[in-house]
C-alpha cells in the first residue's frame, strides 16, 4: 500500500496525538503530534486566506 507523508503524517497524530513530535532545543520547541498538527493547519489557511 502506497502512503504519502502527508497521510503517514496524519496516521501518526492520530495513534500518538500527545507524543512530542518536533522538539527544537535551541528555541525552546516541543509540540506534540497534535500541536504540530494544529500549527501546520493555522499555516496553512493563512497561505489559502493570502491565495497562495
Amino acid at each position: 500500500m502506497y502512503m504519502t507523508i502527508g497521510r503517514i503524517f496524519d496516521l501518526s497524530v492520530s495513534k500518538y496525538p500527545n507524543k512530542e513530535a518536533l522538539v527544537e532545543p535551541e528555541k525552546n520547541i516541543r509540540w506534540t503530534y497534535k500541536q504540530w498538527d494544529e500549527q501546520i493547519n493555522k499555516t496553512a489557511h493563512a497561505l489559502l486566506e493570502e491565495g497562495v
